[in-house]
Order: C-alpha cells, then sequence, then structure tokens
C-alpha cells in the first residue's frame, strides 16, 4: 500500500513539474506576467545614466508586459563597469524568465579582455532589446585652439578621465595608437561633471570620450555657445544630430585598425541594453522582446523620455545580438593588439 503511494505521489509531483514547464514554455503576455514580481538587476551605481534610463522606463514597460502590470523591482549592483552584474545574471540568477539585467555594454567586451574574471559568453544571454544608442564624442573647449578634428595629428589635446579603465582614457589611448593623434589623458577626475568643470577653468582642454546625451543635456548652455565643440564622434555609425561631425572609425587605413575600432566601439551601438540570463524558456523570451517592441513605439514612454531630454533610438533584439557576436568573432590577433594598446 505505502509503495503505491509513493508511486502515486511521484506521479503526480511528475505532471505538476510537467505542468509548470509546459507553462513556463507556452507562456504569452497574459498567462507568465500576470501578477508577476520582475527583479531588474542594474549594472551600475544609482544614480548614473543607465540606472536613470531605467528607472524611468520600468512603469511603461510593466505596462507593456502585461495590463496588470507586473510590479519590476530595481536593484543595483554596480562593479567593474557591470561585470559583476553580468557575471551575476549568467551563472546564479534564475532562468525562469523573473529577472533580466539592465547592463552598461562596455562590459561585452570583458570575456576577451579578461575571461578569468568575466565568467560569461554574451551571445547566450537572451537578448530583449536596447532602449538607444550611446553616442560617445570628444570635446574640445574654445580656447584649445582644437577646432576639428584633423588638428589633433598636429596639436596635443589635454583631456581628462576619471582613470584608465574609464571609456575617457582608454579610446584616447586607442586612438592615439592606431591613427596617430595626440591626446593626452590626464586622470583622477570623479566624473563626467568634474571632467567639464575642469574644462571650464582651464584644467584641461577637452574630454576624449564624453557622452553626448549626457552632456547636451547636462551642460546645454555650453554647447549652444561654443564654449564647448564636439570635434568627433566614436561609434560605427553617426548620429542624426551630428551630420557634419566626422566619424573616427573613417580614418582607419586598414581591415585590422576598423576591426580594432569595432572591438571598442560596438558598444555604443548596442546602447542600453536588456537581457535575461540564458536557458529563459524561450517563449517567454519572446514575449519580453514582444513587449519591449511595444514600449518603444509607445508615445506615452516616448513622451516622458523626452521630457527629461533622453533619447528613444531602439534596436531590437535580432540586430542586438548580432553586433554582440561580432564582438566576440573579433579575430584574436587584433584582441591582443588591442589589450596592449589598453594595458590590458
Amino acid at each position: 500500500m505505502r509503495s503505491k503511494l509513493r508511486a502515486c505521489l511521484f506521479l503526480t509531483t511528475l505532471a505538476a513539474l510537467g505542468a509548470q514547464h509546459a507553462s513556463a514554455t507556452s507562456a504569452t503576455p497574459n498567462d507568465f506576467f500576470a501578477g508577476r514580481q520582475i527583479r531588474v538587476i542594474i549594472g551600475t551605481d544609482a544614480g548614473g545614466a543607465y540606472d536613470v534610463y531605467t528607472r524611468l522606463m520600468a512603469p511603461h514597460f510593466a505596462r507593456a508586459l502585461h495590463p496588470t502590470q507586473p510590479t519590476l523591482v530595481l536593484q543595483n549592483m554596480a562593479g567593474a563597469g557591470s561585470m559583476v552584474a553580468m557575471n551575476y545574471l549568467y551563472n546564479v540568477a534564475p532562468k525562469d524568465g523573473t529577472v533580466i539585467g539592465a547592463m552598461n555594454p562596455a562590459a561585452l567586451v570583458e570575456p576577451l579582455f579578461n575571461p578569468d574574471h568575466a565568467k560569461y559568453d554574451p551571445r547566450k544571454f537572451g537578448w530583449i532589446g536596447s532602449g538607444a544608442r550611446d553616442t560617445e564624442v570628444i570635446l574640445a573647449t574654445d580656447v584649445s585652439g582644437v577646432t576639428k578634428f584633423d588638428d589633433l595629428f598636429q596639436k596635443e589635446l589635454v583631456t581628462g578621465s576619471t582613470g584608465a579603465a574609464a571609456f575617457a582614457s582608454m579610446l584616447p589611448r586607442l586612438v592615439n595608437s592606431v591613427i596617430g593623434t595626440r591626446m593626452k589623458v590626464i586622470e583622477g577626475y570623479k566624473g563626467a561633471s568634474a571632467i567639464i568643470l575642469a574644462m571650464t577653468n582651464g584644467e584641461v582642454a577637452g574630454y576624449g570620450s564624453a557622452s553626448y546625451t549626457g552632456t547636451k543635456n547636462s551642460f546645454p548652455q555650453l554647447l549652444e555657445t561654443g564654449k564647448i565643440k564636439v570635434i568627433a564622434q566614436y561609434g560605427l555609425s553617426g548620429n542624426k544630430e551630428l551630420a557634419d561631425v566626422p566619424l573616427i572609425i573613417n580614418f582607419a587605413k586598414t581591415d585590422e585598425e576598423r576591426e580594432a575600432f569595432r572591438l571598442m566601439l560596438s558598444g555604443q551601438e548596442v546602447g542600453r541594453p536588456y537581457m535575461t540570463p540564458p536557458g529563459v524558456p524561450p517563449a517567454v523570451l519572446a514575449a519580453y522582446q514582444v513587449a519591449f517592441q511595444r514600449l518603444v513605439n509607445d508615445e506615452t514612454f516616448r513622451t516622458e523620455m523626452t521630457k527629461h531630454r533622453l533619447v528613444v533610438d531602439p534596436l531590437d533584439a535580432e540586430k542586438t545580438l548580432a553586433i554582440v557576436a561580432s564582438v566576440m568573432n573579433t579575430s584574436p590577433a587584433v584582441v591582443q593588439k588591442v589589450k596592449k594598446i589598453l594595458g590590458r
């Protein structure tokens, strides 16, 4: 009798597990997200650009996921340029669709540069999409003597940065080494605002890799009056607002130089990405992707972001994954060359 009871309980448990699996793998926004609590891991500090963007987006995304608006709980997990959060999402976070990530795309290259610590393969995340590209630019003051990018081949531009691992240090070093510009980086500033302040008081004459959106939003008067000028833009494609500003990648003369730039600049194309851990049921991931497309086309969301001077320039999951894959497929020789240039 007991053996029959144990067998019955065993079969009942199997049936329940099977039903749960079937429910997850056939999930739609209506049957998966209703009443759910979704944890959003933000791989940066509170108050930073990625954090602010995600917090403004969250209530609109909840509405796009389901009419009942599942609860999105936002949790900051800063460290090593989002590498800590990427490791958590890849290796620790539940893979049932109840956790997603909002990351700094700079972490995409870390498995190539730092495989001992970056324990993830970016191609295996479940990519949901990106809210916007993040255009980085080179800035120069009106008294720097540098009025256009070509001047940097003859004149030295002293720029500010937070530290050696920041793009404001790495990208000028890369550009100097690959195409021969002359940017000198002074490190030790606390952040973007401190670097802009240093430019206005004459401590430094430029900023080797600044967020265009961040500069435009925080210091519009400096750009409008010409006190600070955008002299070049990074990225693989140009920002529509900077049609007359040259793209640095266009100065590459060889395929190897272009590949080196693509390795370091692809993150800007990915911009503000969102993803699930690997192994999330395909139907759940698809539901996230559909909801995300609904979000970025929602006029209420777009109006909200415009009010806060934030850009909505989305990238869908397929295109995001294509860029991620191209980064990971960079030739080992180019990776080693770039690592040497950056001192990684």
